[in-house]
């Protein structure tokens, strides 16, 4: 099977930031991890397109070799092009940092889940993340209910706290156990970036 999705880093990247690019290449549907060695930007669209990936997530590395941001590039046979969205990290919980992981195997379908009613600000999120990666979006009360229908779920929530807006994190929904990394969003952007 081709991927849709590959997973790198910027050049000269952090521990934690290839360690989140494992994480999120294992809980994320249809997606292959790669290094990104000394690509490019045109040499790694062009890799991508060769592996039959519509789409490459970049983690980027923050202060002190956290990961800082992650960015979105989308492929065609035509062009490559930067995704106008920039999610910028306050932290993150890497999978071998969190309590009781439920693997859910080989990811094939997944959905972005929000609670009913949420503000603008997370329902504008979890609409872009849902584009950018090629996945539903569901507002639902009840996460049990998605057992059949996915193998993850990405849970976005808003949350009071000083410098995070959002988080996000994988649920397995057959158990309702993290089954993947937790990041904690400090700002989101809706532009390419520089």
């Amino acid at each position: 099977m081709r991927s849709k999705l590959i997973v790198t880093t910027t050049r000269r990247p952090s521990t934690r930031a290839r360690s989140l690019a494992n994480d999120l290449a294992r809980s994320l549907p249809k997606a292959t991890r790669i290094n990104r060695g000394k690509l490019n930007i045109e040499e790694l669209a062009t890799k991508a397109l060769d592996l039959g990936a519509e789409r490459v997530l970049i983690v980027g590395r923050g202060l002190h070799g956290n990961p800082g941001r992650i960015t979105f590039l989308m492929i065609s046979e035509e062009r490559y092009y930067f995704y106008p969205l920039i999610i910028q990290l306050k932290g993150v919980k890497l999978m071998r940092e969190l309590h009781d992981i439920s693997s859910p195997g080989r990811v094939e379908r997944c959905a972005i889940v929000i609670t009913p009613g949420p503000s603008i600000e997370l329902s504008e999120l979890a609409h872009s993340l849902s584009e950018v990666l090629g996945i539903f979006y569901l507002e639902e009360d009840s996460l049990r209910s998605l057992s059949n229908a996915f193998d993850n779920i990405i849970v976005l929530e808003e949350i009071p706290s000083i410098g995070t807006r959002f988080v996000l994190k994988f649920i397995n929904p057959r158990d309702l156990k993290p089954s993947g990394p937790k990041l904690f969003i400090k700002r989101v952007l809706y532009r390419e970036p520089i």
